[in-house]
């Protein structure tokens, strides 16, 4: 069973995702591009250590403090 999201599990990954990097304007951009479109599909491109992860992160971070949740699926490397 899952648990329900909660605001505080939002505040958790967006303290451990600031311990990792701040963002750059590039990040900022397409966080913003993301919150504001729910539900539409996105797919960042880029290097290795380009911040990706870190907007999936925040996006994810966003939708919990709706009191929504959350899907993240990794790719074994």
């Amino acid at each position: 069973m899952l648990a329900a999201p909660s605001p505080r599990r939002a505040d958790m990954l967006r303290s451990a995702s600031r311990i990792v990097k701040e963002f750059g304007a590039e990040q900022s951009v397409a966080l913003d591009e993301v919150n504001k479109n729910p539900g539409k599909v996105f797919l960042l491109h880029g290097v290795t250590g380009s911040g990706k992860t870190e907007v999936y992160l925040q996006a994810i971070a966003h939708v919990l403090e709706q009191g929504k949740g959350a899907i993240v699926l990794v790719p074994e490397i």
